[in-house]
């Protein structure tokens, strides 16, 4: 086991974070959500990596616990039902990754996780194997990294109570700066200076070309990873300037979704398209039915002709035939490349596993399958699935309460973040869909899912604040007018914000 260099000075500055108190290090370890090459410890021999996001986000929920042990009365969890949604769902990933795979073994073949030598091939155009279903560890992984979302979730709920939406909303647009910093050394070929940070003891793929364009991987050991959290940040900052011309996050928004495009990734384009398409329906969409945002409707009824007229001149372009290549190699004929045919194997076993199981799954990290639906049937069934979509659905779908007009000016800000981080789970939501290999949607999402039930629960308690203010002046209009004393009268409790 060898500690790393990037590891220990990230140690350092989480130490150093901890001395001004939990929401230091939750927004420092939210900061190396780009570094996903950078591993602080790696064992020799087992392949194993512990990144640096992990080790920092462990030592945060570690220390926030003990501080509930200490000193319960300072740390007061408050579980909303989102979040205990999310709780039964890792609950029942445990349960399914430890029963299943011994109740099912040996009579399903599955694609494991792990690179299995002796397994049978399954084609001659890719390395895929599949084995006989058996209890691995992955059984014990993949729980572990659902259970270390929820808790860092928690302690992300925890600092939102009291610092606000707005501290975890600045720490990921700084995560989208730090982003946009290795994305740029990366364009640069400074290879010799992100060595420092790509410490992982996998396979980094940072030298990859398309058609003699080089491909950006950042902080990450390879493109496609580069790509998606590119273009999500992208989408985060770009959502935040359109609804109130944020300048900092817009420019935090294309350059990350520039960057995003350089990556030359399927996944990537697929979150692009969704992007554009989300910005432009949300806004046209306020401007015709909520009558906002005019100002950003009309830029866009604008931007759309022009888009087509730049298309044209870029078709009639010399770069008319790399460009064509590119999208012909990424999108039109992915499905057919060894990536593609592979990917989509894993699609189909997972599906397959799914039914072979009786709806229930083989068990949490039991089937390495590809696409979101294909990973929550294969591994956990019907009900870890419908578990998960209703932390999704409680989180994002649900409509945020009503604005109250004596806090208009902070609920307006808050409701901008909630669309911000909503615009984030939109863009991602169809990238997993389409490249996920695991339940654990990634503390990024989780992020995301944390602004948003901090912002719901700040707008809940600015209603019951105003209820309270206008209880209170009408119980001491009553009792001036009616002349009984103020002990009289039935006080209404109720939250602050922060």
């Amino acid at each position: 086991m060898q500690f790393t260099l990037i590891g220990l000075a990230c140690f350092v500055l989480w130490f150093l974070a901890l001395v001004r108190g939990i929401p230091a290090t939750t927004g420092f370890t939210l900061l190396l959500i780009p570094l996903g090459a950078a591993a602080a410890i790696t064992v020799d021999g087992a392949g194993l990596s512990i990144l640096c996001l992990q080790l920092c986000a462990c030592l945060t929920m570690g220390v926030q616990l003990l501080n509930a042990m200490v000193k319960p009365e300072s740390v007061k969890w408050q579980m909303q039902s989102a979040t205990a949604v999310l709780f039964v769902l890792c609950i029942y990933g445990a349960v399914s990754a430890f029963f299943f795979p011994r109740f099912f073994q040996g009579d399903i073949l599955v694609v494991p996780y792990g690179v299995i030598l002796d397994g049978l091939r399954v084609s001659d155009f890719f390395h895929t194997t599949v084995v006989a279903l058996q209890p691995s560890s992955s059984n014990i992984a993949q729980p572990a990294y659902l259970f270390a979302s929820l808790g860092f979730l928690m302690v992300m709920n925890y600092v939102g109570e009291r610092r606000g939406a707005t501290y975890l909303s600045n720490a990921v647009l700084a995560a989208g700066l730090v982003n946009v910093v290795l994305g740029v050394m990366d364009a640069l070929r400074l290879a010799e200076v992100l060595a420092f940070v790509r410490t992982a003891d996998y396979s980094i793929y940072a030298t990859w070309q398309m058609h003699g364009i080089n491909r950006l991987v950042g902080g990450f050991p390879e493109p496609s990873a580069f790509g998606s959290i590119s273009i999500v940040l992208g989408a985060y900052g770009l959502s935040l300037f359109v609804d109130r011309r944020d300048l900092g996050a817009g420019a935090i928004g294309i350059l990350n979704t520039g960057l995003g495009l350089m990556a030359l990734s399927s996944t990537a384009y697929i979150g692009l398209a969704v992007l554009a398409l989300w910005l432009v329906l949300r806004t046209l969409f306020d401007a015709v039915i909520h009558r906002r945002g005019r100002r950003a409707a009309v830029f866009m009824v604008f931007w759309m002709p022009m888009s087509v007229v730049a298309l044209i001149l870029l078709n009639l372009s010399p770069a008319a035939p790399l460009i064509d290549d590119l999208l012909r190699t990424l999108i039109f004929e992915k499905a057919e490349s060894q990536s593609g045919l592979e990917r989509g194997y894993w699609a189909m076993m997972g599906l397959r596993t799914f039914a072979e199981t009786y709806g229930l799954g083989a068990g949490l990290g039991s089937v390495r399958a590809n696409g979101l639906i294909s990973v929550l049937l294969g591994n956990i069934g019907a009900p870890g699935a419908i578990l998960f979509a209703a932390f999704i659905a409680l989180t994002f779908a649900r409509r945020l309460p009503k604005l109250s007009p004596a806090f208009l000016r902070e609920g307006e800000r808050d409701r901008h973040l909630f669309r911000a981080a909503s615009s984030g789970a939109v863009v991602m939501m169809p990238m997993l869909l389409t490249s996920a290999t695991v339940v654990d949607p990634g503390i990024l999402f989780m992020a995301f899912s944390s602004i948003a039930l901090t912002v719901r629960a700040a707008l809940r308690a600015d209603l019951i604040r105003a209820q309270s203010v206008a209880h209170d002046s009408i119980r001491d209009d009553w009792t001036r007018r009616s002349g009984r004393p103020e002990s009289q009268a039935i006080p209404l409790q109720h939250s602050l914000r922060p």
